[in-house]
């Protein structure tokens, strides 16, 4: 992967479930941290807002602009496919407007860090 610039990592997140929102949060630190430690600039919304408490804050009610403004700023997006990816509103509406913009998408599998130009089969 290109380590020039600064990049965009998404995956699902929200979920009725906080247990598997935790776990989505670990899973995408953990990929982060394996990226930063190969001097990548990376930002990650989940990695970095995990812990901020929004009342009544829904992803379209607030986190959307906050996501697109940094998407808009990004080199490429990077995917990460957790458990849900395909059917995540708002880790979709990330992929089209990144298609729009003309970024390079990366996919990525969770379980062994492989990247791809197509979204795995997993």
């Amino acid at each position: 992967m290109n380590t020039n610039g600064f990049h965009y990592l998404a995956c699902p997140y929200a979920h009725d479930d906080f247990t598997i929102m935790r776990k989505r949060y670990n899973q995408v630190t953990e990929y982060l941290n394996f990226l930063v430690n190969k001097n990548t600039v990376i930002f990650s919304p989940i990695t970095h807002n995990h812990y901020l408490e929004i009342p009544n804050s829904t992803w379209e009610s607030h986190w959307k602009d906050f996501d697109f403004t940094f998407l808009r700023m990004a080199n490429s997006l990077i995917v990460l496919q957790l458990e849900g990816w395909g059917i995540s509103e708002g880790l979709t509406a990330e992929i089209e407007l990144a298609k729009q913009m003309g970024l390079m998408i990366t996919y990525v599998n969770p379980n062994t860090f492989e990247e791809s130009d197509t979204p795995y089969k997993l």
